[in-house]
């Protein structure tokens, strides 16, 4: 037998790799294995290997790049004016190093995130954006290090692009609530205050200064991290003055052009463009005409170039590292970056785990609660204070599952490197693997009811029903069918019911099904168009309870599986029962409803006894647990907390548990008089950051691969993206840095509906509104305002602001400028402040207005953009058509659209459907069922001259459809089916082409992947990702459009509706002849 020999650590790891261990395959290693030898891998033996080099490994060096390592994903990179030196961001810092590489020198160190770098002109200052302060804000230190300051205090987040050539003033584009989308601002170094000098239908970015201070390029619209995207959402680049105009565009194709730097002389300037296949540097003239390659690569990334002043070297972030390109020689590049650094935060975080938990199941005895915390599994009794950890890998373990003894669990865990199904036993902590399908991720375990066999489902679109021994042995397939969920198995262990679910963006149907073990035949027990879930058996394996939504309201309903006999009375009926084979053939018609009212039923669960069912409700006061007779009748409130009730599970003693929000209840309902008790969970673990950082990468880059909706995954070979973007996971020092770097991974695939963020984020203020604009020229004291918003606080008669007034004072504060003021209305959202203004006049008063937050801001200027167009088509059609605009297509939208088809057409002769900057839902389905409600006849009563179309409502009037680059997603399919079907025109320009049915999926710490699933095809078949619908007439808006805000779209519309019409009002129909039944 050949001897194993045990591994030896290199001391090095560059950039990941070493020539011993890897990090890789020590992050798999359970500690217990190491410990007590139970590890095949790592025998006792072979620990004191281990035990020196572990901290090193781990945590030494090579991870903050102390020895001569280069420094990986270095952003943001900004060449000085004489071209010496650099500015980057590393590790959430802004260092410096000589532009031919070396050591670098660290300006800033923050816990917060400082980023994208820009030297002052006379290279004494650098500009850099920081989240120090909440949001991302302006901030400038000297170029030598010291104290930053800030400039700006908006809770948008402001990035900074570019300094003034005299350096009065600094670029920064923002997100601001009184602007679309991103907008051009600047702000003045000394005096602090901004001004809006561009905005645009579609967002800019990067911009930059022109050598004489007079124009300023920007970037306009697309994706920075996204590859090759083709099509009208591309990015193009806009030149504006920059005092504030319209500009004109230097760029309109369908490939992207970003980061625009002009060169000194004024005639010509450089940017990226990825038309030759990959992104490149090119030069070109201002004023137009053919591209010049500066650089010729074939494949990787370039972003966030940067150029000196002398235009003779420019930098640029390539394949995690820094670039430079001489323009005078053609000489490319990649310079060494040594960036040596201690631990801006302890690379050990010890993490107490106290009542929130994101997965549990309570045993069968009731005696404890296994549960999941940042994917480790832990045990806790009733008597315990402290749960005793089960697990201990950096991996993830979740799905936990009791067997009926009680004595083990099944889980899922990926520390293989592949999700796998694991048995563990609940004293021991002995883990035993029963899986082994690479690709193929288990999921939802449950245990046959004598513990002899383990049901799961296989795959990431969840395809494959199984079944397998507890004992180990092979795997077998019952179903081939995507999307199954819910498994339940009968007493008797010989059927498994399932829900196989049928759900997109278009819509979402469910059954439920019944499996034999033995001789696998699906059956579909619902047969009903609409959402059967969550099937459960009686305790005496008789009848099923499932959910429905088939009476417009999700109830309860339970299903008989025989069929019961006029004759038989309840004696012989339970004993025919219990003896007689299931009678499947017309079971779908036997389903009858428990539950009853107008509230939906979220979650329920069955007493073990078989008699009650207890449900959760939401209703006006909130959300509370019930209880019901499985007959039906009255229920009984068992809460009145109004809290959401979830996870309901019963033991065999009849005890409910459930969790809200992450916290675990439970309830006697045995007892005179049933309450809701805490359950208090506790637990502790150390969490290494790097490790946490690798397992975040590992288990979002699995579940791309095996989710993603096209198995060729867009033709990128993501195997390779692994291989090239993990090792610079271990140089990363924050959860920042690793979202960018895999949206950056995520870009290979071209697709929409991609991305990564961190946990919801609650303790930020943001900034409150009063409802007006500010005027930019007014140089104090205090702020004036130049508009005001309709039906915004400032609008209001007990608070109203005119134009013209000056606010001089917040309460006790003298209000220097505008970004003085954002400053002070942090956190004031809902909350009474009092202001000090002066009329033009010169008088002064007080108001106290209550400020709104940004997004209810933004909808109020949606309405007024609405009731523009409103007012727009009711002229220039004189009153023939009606207008609706729909900002998304939800519930709330469709009811928008059906009222605008089926009763403001009432009296008009057609109708526009504005779909632009739609973004997106899944109402398309029943928009079509709206408009293809084709009138049969028409009725009417005596003395009612206008007759009524059959059906009614139906719409009968004409349709015009409008769509530019921001129509998304099911905005999207709508205008694809419109032509398909042969509805009407379509006008304004095509579709962006980012049409994927999406959701999410939760990684190890609470980080949300978006998962793109679900493809969408014309009829004929073809993608309809990254393949935007072209409308029928093709209306472009100038720059001059957009500032003016002339809507040449809607203008060409009307025409189009207009025109085929007759010039009279529609004639109604003529009245029936004398024919009459005698």
């Amino acid at each position: 037998m050949r001897s194993r020999r045990p591994p030896v650590y290199s001391g090095r790891l560059p950039h990941g790799r070493s020539r011993g261990i890897s990090l890789r395959r020590l992050s798999y290693l359970p500690r217990q294995a190491m410990i007590h030898g139970r590890g095949s891998a790592w025998p006792l033996r072979w620990l004191w290997t281990l035990i020196v080099p572990l901290p090193a490994l781990l945590w030494g060096p090579t991870a903050h790049n102390q020895d001569n390592a280069s420094a990986l994903f270095l952003r943001h990179p900004a060449v000085s004016p004489d071209g010496c030196s650099i500015a980057f961001s590393y590790h959430g810092d802004i260092w410096v190093v000589p532009s031919d590489g070396g050591t670098a020198k660290r300006l800033t160190i923050h816990d917060a995130y400082d980023q994208l770098p820009a030297w002052s002109p006379d290279g004494q200052w650098i500009a850099f954006s920081s989240a120090r302060s909440g949001g991302s804000d302006v901030y400038i230190i000297p170029a030598d290090g010291g104290e930053p300051r800030r400039l700006t205090c908006h809770s948008a987040p402001d990035y900074v692009c570019d300094w003034k050539p005299d350096g009065t003033e600094i670029l920064f584009t923002s997100n601001r609530e009184t602007t679309r989308s991103s907008a051009v601002y600047a702000v003045h170094v000394q005096t602090g205050r901004s001004r809006l000098i561009r905005s645009d239908d579609f967002a800019l970015a990067n911009a930059r200064f022109s050598t004489d201070g007079q124009s300023i390029f920007c970037t306009r619209g697309g994706s920075w991290s996204r590859r090759l995207y083709r099509g009208s959402g591309a990015s193009d680049l806009l030149v504006v003055p920059a005092t504030g105009g319209a500009g004109r565009y230097l760029t309109r194709t369908p490939v992207n052009e970003r980061w625009p730097m002009p060169l000194p002389d004024g005639r010509r300037l450089c940017y990226i463009t990825d038309r030759s296949g990959a992104p490149n540097l090119v030069e070109r003239r201002i004023a137009g005409g053919p591209e010049r390659q500066l650089t010729h690569f074939r494949d990787g990334s370039l972003f966030y170039p940067s150029m000196s002043r002398d235009g003779s070297r420019i930098a640029f972030e390539r394949d995690f590292g820094l670039w430079t390109l001489d323009r005078t020689t053609g000489r490319l590049r990649h310079i060494q970056v040594f960036a040596p650094s201690d631990y801006r935060v302890n690379p050990e975080q010890r993490l107490r785990i106290a009542n929130r938990v994101q997965e549990y199941a309570v045993s069968p005895d009731g005696r404890q609660i296994a549960f999941v915390a940042h994917g480790e599994v832990f045990l806790q009794t009733a008597e315990s204070p402290e749960a005793r950890r089960l697990t201990d890998t950096p991996q993830r373990e979740e799905d936990i599952a009791w067997a009926p003894d009680g004595k083990s669990l099944a889980l899922v865990s990926d520390r293989s490197g592949e999700a796998e199904l694991y048995i563990v036993d609940a004293t021991t902590a002995a883990v035993r693997q029963l899986t082994n399908a690479p690709a193929r991720p288990p999921s939802n375990p449950s245990f046959s009811p004598d513990g002899n066999m383990v049901a799961f489902v296989r795959g990431a679109s969840n395809s494959e029903l199984c079944v397998m021994p507890v004992s180990g042995g092979p795997v077998r397939v019952l179903v081939r069918d995507p999307s199954i969920a819910s498994l339940a198995w009968s007493p008797d262990a010989k059927w498994l019911a399932y829900a196989r679910h049928k759900s997109h963006s278009a819509g979402s149907i469910a059954d439920i099904f019944l499996v034999n073990v033995a001789d696998p035949h699906a059956i579909n027990i619902t047969r009903y168009p609409s959402i059967n879930s969550d099937p459960r058996w009686s305790p005496d394996g008789t009848r099923l309870f499932f959910l429905s939504n088939r009476s417009q309201v999700t109830h309860v309903y339970s299903v008989p599986l025989r069929e019961s006999r006029a004759s038989d009375d309840a004696e012989e009926e339970q004993e025919r029962s219990s003896e007689q084979a299931f009678e499947l053939k017309r079971i779908h018609l036997r389903a009858r409803r428990i539950t009853a009212g107008d509230d939906p039923v979220r979650a329920y669960a069955l007493s073990p006894d078989g008699k009650t069912i207890v449900f959760t409700v939401a209703q006006l006061e909130g959300t509370d647990l019930w209880k019901i007779p499985v007959s039906g009748g009255a229920a009984s409130r068992l809460t009145k907390s109004g809290e959401a009730a979830a996870n309901l599970q019963f033991t065999r003693g009849g005890q409910l548990y459930y969790t809200v929000t992450g916290a675990v209840r439970r309830i006697a309902l045995n007892t005179p008089d049933p309450a809701a008790q805490p359950v208090n969970l506790s637990a502790e673990m150390l969490v290494h950051r790097r490790l946490e950082l690798l397992q975040l990468f590992d288990e979002a880059w699995r579940k791309m691969r095996d989710g993603f909706y096209d198995p060729r995954m867009h033709g990128c070979d993501w195997q390779e993206v692994r291989a090239r973007y993990r090792p610079v996971v271990a140089q990363l020092s924050s959860k920042e840095e690793f979202y960018t770097l895999f949206t950056i991974a995520l870009g290979e695939l071209n697709a929409s509906h991609c991305g990564i963020s961190g946990p919801a984020q609650t303790d930020s203020a943001s900034t409150a509104c009063l409802g007006v604009t500010l005027d930019e020229t007014h140089g104090g004291p205090g702020v004036r305002v130049s508009r005001v918003v309709p039906r915004s606080p400032a609008d209001s008669p007990t608070s109203k602001l005119g134009v013209g007034e000056i606010i001089l004072r917040l309460g006790d504060t003298e209000i220097r400028n505008n970004e003085h003021l954002y400053d002070r209305l942090e956190g004031q959202s809902g909350k009474i402040v009092t202001l000090t203004v002066r009329a033009p006049d010169g008088k002064e008063r007080t108001v106290r207005i209550r400020p709104i937050s940004g997004t209810t801001l933004r909808q109020l200027i949606y309405d007024e953009w609405v009731e523009q167009r409103e007012q727009l088509v009711e002229k220039l059609a004189g009153g023939r058509l009606a207008y609706v605009h729909l900002a998304g297509m939800g519930a709330d939208n469709l009811e928008r659209f059906r009222r605008a088809a089926l009763s403001d057409t009432e009296g008009r002769d057609g109708l526009i459907l504005d779909l632009r900057f739609n973004g997106g839902g899944s109402i398309a389905d029943e928009m079509f069922s709206i408009i293809q409600n084709r009138v049969f006849g028409w009725r009417t009563i005596r003395d009612d001259p206008n007759w009524s179309p059959a059906p009614l409502p139906a719409l009968t009037r004409p349709i015009v459809v409008l769509i530019n680059e921001a129509s998304l997603r099911n905005a999207e399919v709508f205008p694809w089916g419109f032509r398909a079907l042969r509805l009407g025109k379509i006008v304004g320009m095509p579709t962006y082409g980012g049409v994927i049915g999406t959701g999410s999926t939760t990684l190890i710490d609470g980080s949300t992947l978006r998962m793109p699933s679900v493809g969408s095809y014309t009829l004929d078949r073809r993608n309809m990702e990254n393949y935007g619908c072209p409308p029928h007439i093709r209306v472009e808006h100038t720059p001059e459009d957009i500032l003016a805000g002339r809507d040449r779209h809607l203008e060409r519309a009307i025409q189009a509706l207009l025109r085929p019409l007759p010039r009279r009002p529609r004639p109604q129909p003529k009245p029936p002849s004398d024919h009459h039944p005698r």
